[in-house]
């Protein structure tokens, strides 16, 4: 599945599961500011209604199973945010800005938009 039609999956499923440890991220729990600003929320479990599976470092293989298993769409921290522009020409994107994390700490990123 190409990051259009997974953005497509999003759009209908409104979920997404991450497991690991982000990298880009200080914590899984900064997914859910990013989430929120797409109309998305972050699931406890991995089911059928998961949209999308972000595995980042280190994931626990057996979510990665039960996601292939239920044919749901595994992608990898770096491929989420390419996705994010995708899920911007949906029109998913509520315009709030979403804070990101590097190595000097917590900046926010402007996602489209004019600028």
């Amino acid at each position: 599945m190409n990051l259009k039609e997974i953005a497509l999956r999003l759009r209908e499923y409104k979920r997404v599961y991450v497991t690991g440890t982000p990298v880009m991220l200080r914590s899984r729990l900064d997914f859910l500011d990013i989430f929120s600003a797409y109309g998305l929320t972050a699931d406890m479990s991995v089911s059928k209604k998961i949209g999308v599976l972000v595995a980042c470092s280190n994931p626990m293989q057996k979510k990665i199973d039960q996601a292939k298993a239920l044919n749901i769409p595994v992608i990898s921290e770096q491929q989420w945010f390419e996705l994010m522009p995708e899920l911007e020409a949906l029109g998913m994107w509520n315009g709030k800005p979403i804070p990101f994390a590097d190595d000097n700490g917590i900046y926010h990123i402007d996602v489209g938009g004019d600028g």
